[in-house]
């Protein structure tokens, strides 16, 4: 309304009372207005500030956040460094495990080939009955240790995965009849028939480890026989499905023993576990038997079940797939329990331990063999160089000269004899470097007597000549390691 002011100042204009009232209005709006910006004004300002105090929490918040943050960045990186620390730590301590355990196996090997080896000899003296009675639980004491060692052993080396599994042409009837014949004393002990059914589709060669297929089928048969007390043992074997050059063979063991209750057969393949304590203290055992046999079994990719009811038995039965050797097959082999061809041949044994030569002298003249023994690896070149030699056993670790040098000597020599090792190491690059130097046949520590005779008459029947010319590596491990 302020264009109104100066015409009325100058009379030109005349307002009347309705337009008072319209100026009053409009002043009066006006006001509201004014007080309404105010207010807004003031609303604003306020709102202002409470968005700063909003700002200050949440950067206070942001600020609080980020420095847990840091912390905990902070904290999962020490926690990153200690695990890489302890992985470090676990990975030396594994390898310093695994070289406990080989030194270890070696060390007690060692004196145990010593005492069993001793005993043998002690067996094949004139004894009175007593004194055979002592020198009989003396020699089970020993084996039960042995036995024990090796399952500890094996589970060590199966838990780290340092157990590898050998990749060679086998004969599954000869590998499963070797376990029975070896086997079949215990049962004949406890009045036990042990039956083997050998299927003829399965006498084509595979490929696999003959030593483990040994062991997993020792222990079952083993345990067969020392669960049953009446009627038998009946182990066969038959392929189940065959694809191409790859067939899956079922083994299986039933006996008509003890049986195991349903509710503690699921828990028979744990460590140090049997169906319940009891069966610990009438039957004895470890219960690493059954463990070691599913590691291996899942080793080589199979599978392995139990079916059992008490008093009425068990069946235990595994599935391993094996790789066919195409168009072979194996004669069946029997080993004889003398074999008048080694008589007169030679044989030159080296080994730093005087017990252990001892016993290896006095088991080679067992079978009529001359034997040279000296604890000189020098001596036993020089022997080898200047006489006719049909076999040298040797061991491996020895001073001055150890057994692969010797190997390597003899090999340079051109002397043309079967080398045997004895060893007490189970570390499968030393057992590579063996096959590769050529060796003929490996014995692991403590000898025995039927270990040594196989591998004779193994290596009379691949050599039956005199002083032939090593042609193929190959393992023979000795029965029950």
């Amino acid at each position: 309304m302020g264009f109104l002011r100066p015409l009325i100042r100058e009379g030109r204009a005349e307002i009347s009372n309705d337009g008072l009232d319209l100026v009053e209005l409009w002043k009066s709006r006006l006001e509201a207005e004014r007080a309404l910006r105010k207010e807004a004004e003031r609303m604003v300002e306020y709102r202002m500030r409470e968005l700063a105090e909003i700002r200050k929490v949440l950067e206070r918040r942001v600020h609080e956040r980020t420095r847990e943050l840091e912390l905990e960045i902070e904290v999962r990186r020490q926690a990153e460094a200690e695990l890489a620390k302890a992985y470090r730590e676990a990975a030396q301590d594994s390898r310093m495990k695994s070289q406990f355990l080989a030194s270890m196996s070696h060390e007690i090997r060692t004196p145990m080939n010593g005492v069993i080896g001793m005993l043998q000899v002690l067996a094949s003296t004139e004894l009175t009955e007593e004194q055979r009675d002592y020198a009989d639980t003396i020699r089970r004491c020993a084996d039960d240790l042995l036995v024990l060692l090796n399952d500890i052993l094996d589970l060590s080396r199966l838990e780290a995965g340092r157990l590898d599994l050998e990749q060679t042409p086998i004969s599954l009837a000869d590998t499963v009849g070797h376990v029975v014949t070896l086997l079949s004393p215990l049962a004949v002990k406890k009045g036990l028939s042990l039956r083997l059914i050998v299927p003829p589709e399965t006498q084509d060669l595979v490929v696999g480890d003959g030593l483990r297929l040994r062991q997993i089928l020792t222990n079952l048969i083993g345990n067969a026989i020392k669960f049953t007390h009446s009627g038998g043992v009946f182990v066969s074997f038959r392929q189940v499905r065959r694809l191409d050059d790859l067939v899956h063979v079922q083994f299986e063991v039933q006996d008509t023993g003890i049986g195991i209750p349903e509710d503690q057969q699921a828990r028979i393949f744990e460590r140090f576990t049997q169906s319940d304590t009891s069966t610990t203290r009438l039957y004895g055992g470890t219960g690493l038997g059954l463990a070691i046999v599913r590691s291996l079994v899942t080793l080589m990719d199979g599978d392995v079940h139990v079916e059992s009811e008490l008093a009425r038995g068990s069946r235990f039965y595994f599935t391993v797939p094996l790789k066919l050797v195409p168009g072979q097959t194996t004669p069946r082999r029997t080993v004889t329990a003398a074999s008048s061809a080694l008589v007169g041949l030679r044989a030159l044994v080296v080994d730093d331990n005087h017990v252990n030569l001892k016993v290896a002298q006095h088991m080679l003249k067992s079978f009529a063999l001359e034997v040279f023994a000296t604890d000189s690896a020098a001596a036993a070149l020089e022997h080898a160089r200047t006489n006719p030699v049909d076999f040298i056993f040797t061991d491996l670790y020895m001073p001055e000269i150890d057994g692969f040098v010797l190997i390597e000597q003899i090999q340079k020599a051109e002397i043309h004899a079967p080398v045997i090792v004895m060893t007490a190491t189970n570390v499968p690059e030393d057992l590579r470097r063996c096959q590769e130097a050529g060796v003929a046949a490996i014995l692991q520590k403590p000898i025995h007597r039927n270990g040594v005779r196989e591998v004779l008459d193994t290596l009379l029947e691949r050599f039956p000549t005199k002083n032939g010319e090593i042609k193929v590596s190959e393992i023979v491990g000795t029965p029950g390691i």
